[in-house]
């Protein structure tokens, strides 16, 4: 018989972290009951097989470099679950599910000899965007400029499930899709994991969990993101400088106190929902292939209310916010501080983000 691979392909902002991090921490133990995680395509202390995106991917994004080629990343995976002797392995990625459809067809051909099942993650598209909105100006180091981001009005960054899910079907099989609706409602057993292995295995996998259901994957203020909006542009051309700041903004919203708060507001998500409402339905039509009634999917796949967040546009940084930032940045790195004070202003950066530069710039100096 062949051996049953699961690969977790995304999408982000569904808990695969926290997945990823309880497959790691837990690999001997899934050994020993019949499950592979295997450890190529994950460098040094990554939980997840982000080595074997980076590779695929071809280093677009500068955190993605790689110098092995995902062939050979590949065969290597191939081979420890090969000698693993496990009927079951889990490969698991959350950037996957957005590779192109040559690169998708690359991996059907390399993984014939596996019976494979493809996990599909959705999280409703207006919490997804706002979400991954967040993570691509605190990670990524996107240089949004303020009406882009805090005008966001859904005309762009909106995923279509529907053809993304097609894209993999296509390759791997309708019948091998397994879409896993991210919504507390919906979960299956006592936590993420549960809901992964019950969706995909039809059963509970028994591992230690850690003491959250969600691993570390924290949100930046509405203030300190739009702090690290502006340093994106100053650090445009040193973006792990910038990545430098994740810490101590963090830091610094925990002890403020300082609430989340979303971007989008309540007209654009309300927006994206009518927008995206058709193909999310014809996933539920042509995706629903699980016997098993707590698995099959809800009309529309998303069942929990809309909740209106009341968000207000974002303005201007005040002052007392600057302040207060750049004492946490000088705290954990003075020479971050310098950094920020000295290094040059591109070219190419808008007015309003280079008035803002220059205001923080003499904040330092005060």
């Amino acid at each position: 018989m062949k051996q049953k691979l699961i690969l977790q392909v995304g999408t982000g902002k569904t808990g695969t972290t926290f997945i990823q991090q309880a497959l790691a921490s837990n690999s001997d133990a899934l050994l020993d009951q019949g499950i592979c995680y295997p450890r190529a395509g994950r460098k040094g202390a990554q939980a997840g097989h982000h080595s074997f995106y980076a590779a695929l991917a071809s280093g677009k994004e500068w955190w993605l470099t790689e110098t092995a080629r995902p062939d050979d990343i590949l065969r290597d995976m191939i081979a420890e679950i090969r000698a693993s002797g496990c009927g079951h392995a889990v490969i698991s990625e959350e950037s996957l599910v957005w590779l192109p459809a040559d690169i998708v067809h690359f991996l059907a051909v390399n993984l014939e000899e596996f019976d494979v099942r493809i996990v599909v993650d959705l999280r409703r598209q207006d919490l997804y965007v706002d979400s991954a909105l967040n993570q691509l100006v605190k990670a990524a180091g996107r240089t949004f400029t303020h009406d882009q981001l805090w005008q966001f009005d859904g005309t762009s960054y909106v995923p279509d499930y529907y053809s993304v899910i097609l894209k993999w079907a296509r390759s791997f099989g309708p019948w091998n899709i397994v879409v896993r609706p991210f919504e507390r409602s919906q979960m299956l057993g006592a936590d993420i994991l549960d809901d992964f292995f019950l969706r995909a295995l039809g059963a509970r996998v028994t591992v230690p969990r850690s003491e959250s259901d969600s691993a570390q994957n924290d949100r930046l203020s509405r203030a300190s993101l739009e702090f690290k909006r502006i340093m994106n542009f100053l650090f445009a051309e040193r973006p792990q400088t910038c990545a430098q700041l994740m810490a101590p903004l963090l830091q610094r919203d925990v002890e403020t106190g300082a609430p989340g708060g979303a971007i989008l507001s309540d007209a654009t998500r309300r927006k994206i929902l009518d927008d995206t409402k058709a193909h999310n339905d014809a996933i539920v039509a042509e995706f629903n292939h699980s016997t098993d009634d707590r698995t099959r999917l809800k009309p529309g796949i998303f069942v929990e209310p809309f909740r209106p967040s009341e968000t207000e546009p974002f303005g201007e940084l005040a002052k007392v916010e600057i302040a207060s930032m750049l004492a946490a940045v000088r705290k954990e790195n003075p020479d971050l501080v310098r950094a920020i004070r000295n290094a040059p202003v591109p070219e190419d950066t808008p007015q309003a983000e280079f008035r803002q530069i220059q205001r923080i710039r003499e904040l330092i100096d005060e």
